[in-house]
C-alpha cells in the first residue's frame, strides 16, 4: 500500500508568541529540558548524558544556536505523559510531535523539520491476502490494525481510524521497542497488521533477526 507521510515538529511550552521565538531565544541563557525517548534509531539513541541521532542533532542545533543548553531527563516517559509534562511545565519541549488543535492550546510549534513515513506491517506471505493499495482501502475490508495508545497518526489516518472503529486496536508503547506488543499480537494472529514508522521499524526488525 502507499506510504503515508506526516510532518514532524518541535513542540515548545508556551513562553512567547511564535513570531518572537527567535528573538527570545537569542537572549536565552537557561537550561532547557526534553524528555528522553530511549533508543529510537535513527532519530534518538545513546544515553541521556550522551545522546545521538538525527532528531537529537537537529534539536541541539536549535537550542545551542539560541544560546541555551539542552538536557534530557534520565527516565523515559510514555508519549502521552511526555506531552502532559510539556503542558504542565515540567518539560520545556518535545520533538517528533504533530501539530493538532488540542496541542496548540498549550504549546507552540517550530517546523516541520522532517517528514516521516508510515506503513502497515503484516505477516510474511500475506501481502496478496489484502487488497491494500492506499490508506483509504482499510475502511473497505475486514482488517484489524494495531496502533499505539496516545499516538497521533495525522489527520488522514486519524479519520480512517474513526471509520474503522473497533478494528483499530491500540496498545501501550514499550521502552526501546515501541511496537513490541503489536508485533506479538501480529504473530499470534490477533491482528492483521500494525502501523509503524517505516524507517525505524525496518531497522529494528533487521536487528532482531
Amino acid at each position: 500500500m502507499q506510504k503515508t507521510k506526516k510532518l514532524i515538529y518541535v513542540v515548545f511550552i508556551v513562553l512567547l508568541i511564535l513570531g518572537q521565538v527567535t528573538l527570545a531565544f537569542s537572549k536565552c541563557n537557561r537550561v532547557l529540558k526534553n524528555g528522553w525517548m530511549n533508543n529510537w534509531e535513527p532519530y534518538v539513541f545513546g544515553t541521556p548524558d550522551k545522546p545521538s541521532g538525527l532528531d537529537t542533532e537537529i534539536l541541539d542545533a536549535i537550542v545551542t544556536g539560541a544560546g541555551c543548553k539542552l538536557v534530557f531527563t534520565q527516565n523515559e516517559f510514555p508519549w502521552a505523559r511526555h506531552l502532559a509534562m510539556v503542558r504542565n511545565g515540567k518539560l520545556d519541549f518535545a520533538n517528533a510531535a504533530q501539530k493538532t488543535k488540542e496541542r496548540e492550546e498549550y504549546a507552540y510549534f517550530i517546523g516541520p523539520y522532517r517528514a516521516e513515513y508510515y506503513g502497515i506491517f503484516i505477516r510474511k506471505g500475506e501481502a496478496s491476502k489484502f487488497s491494500l493499495t492506499k490508506a483509504e482501502d482499510l475502511t473497505k475490508i475486514n482488517f484489524k490494525i494495531g496502533a499505539i495508545i496516545g499516538y497521533n497518526y495525522g489527520e488522514k489516518l486519524n479519520s480512517i481510524f474513526e471509520k474503522m472503529k473497533y478494528s483499530v486496536q491500540r496498545v501501550p508503547e514499550k521502552k526501546g521497542d515501541i511496537n513490541l506488543m503489536n508485533r506479538h499480537k501480529l504473530l499470534a494472529n490477533r491482528i492483521d497488521g500494525y502501523l509503524a514508522s517505516t524507517v525505524d521499524e525496518i531497522l529494528l526488525l533487521k536487528k532482531s533477526k
